[in-house]
């Protein structure tokens, strides 16, 4: 086999899985992953090619192996990496256990969840101020925004909500190695008053 070969496999172990999470996500309607998805397959690719061919190996099974495992090593190491910017921030303030207002940067849902989880509903809140009525079999709320959701927080008389969109860093690599199937993570956390 010439190192060309053994190459060529190494790149495609080292993008199989991610074709396959790709195929899966475009036969299912979801969105198209971003530019940052496509730089981390051009470096599973790159990695499985020098790889296989470093390691001479001459079993084109083998060079497909070696790529297959560059992933896995990426995904052992990223777990650890944490978010740090912050690119929207929302306040939903309950004043009465009947409405609530959402403040959003960006377009969001928030979901009301009955109590026993038998019942929701989920309410689009457009960028700027929005005044939504609470359902009356509401228990709890939760944000979702572009596949992420935050937890879901008990709906009380008078609270206030901060929402937090946070984009993950290196979100196309944490993809393309299976960490996660979303850019952005939510959270949503209750004011405490003073």
């Amino acid at each position: 086999m010439t190192w060309v070969w053994i190459g060529l496999a190494g790149v495609f172990g080292g993008v199989a899985p991610n074709l396959f999470r790709l195929g899966t996500d475009l036969t299912s309607g979801r969105p198209l992953p971003g530019p940052s998805y496509l730089i981390g397959l051009a470096i599973f690719m790159a990695l499985g090619f020098v790889v296989a061919v470093t390691q001479e190996e001459q079993s084109l099974k083998k060079a497909f192996l070696l790529g297959l495992a560059i992933p896995a090593m990426f995904q052992a190491g990223a777990q650890d990496l944490s978010a740090k910017s912050v690119q929207a921030s929302t306040v939903l303030s309950l004043t009465q256990a009947t409405t609530v207002t959402v403040h959003a940067e960006h377009d969001v849902q928030v979901v009301f969840h009955s109590p026993d989880g038998n019942r929701k509903e989920t309410v689009s809140a457009h960028a700027g101020s929005v005044q939504l009525d609470v359902p009356a079999f509401a228990g709890t709320i939760q944000i979702l925004y572009k596949g992420a959701e935050s937890d879901a927080l008990l709906v009380t008389p008078r609270a206030v909500f901060d929402v937090a969109i946070i984009e993950e860093p290196w979100s196309g690599i944490k993809r393309a190695a299976g960490l996660s199937t979303t850019d952005y993570r939510v959270t949503l956390t209750e004011r405490k008053e003073k």
